[in-house]
């Protein structure tokens, strides 16, 4: 993965917004799913591809575990965000 400084918008189609907040909705409301972290917070990763100067969001893949809060990662995040 890697940043590009000439990127001047992020297109995001209804259809995957729809399903942004759905995921949100869901889990602030504490209606999760099997193997789901019981926090009150949404995860996810949006997928797609830059067209030019555009990057075009397809798709949008909820995340069920926030690995921030597990070994070794949180240790190595806690040190990047000091």
């Amino acid at each position: 993965m890697s940043w590009r400084k000439d990127i001047d918008r992020i297109l995001l189609p209804q259809k995957v917004w729809g399903e942004i907040v759905a995921h949100c909705r869901r889990k602030v409301a504490g209606d999760f799913l099997p193997d789901e972290s019981k926090v009150n917070r949404a995860f996810g990763i949006l997928a797609g591809v830059q067209t030019g100067r555009e990057l075009h969001v397809r798709t949008v893949l909820p995340v069920k575990k926030n690995a921030r809060n597990q070994e070794p990662l949180k240790s190595f995040m806690d040190k990047m965000m000091e």
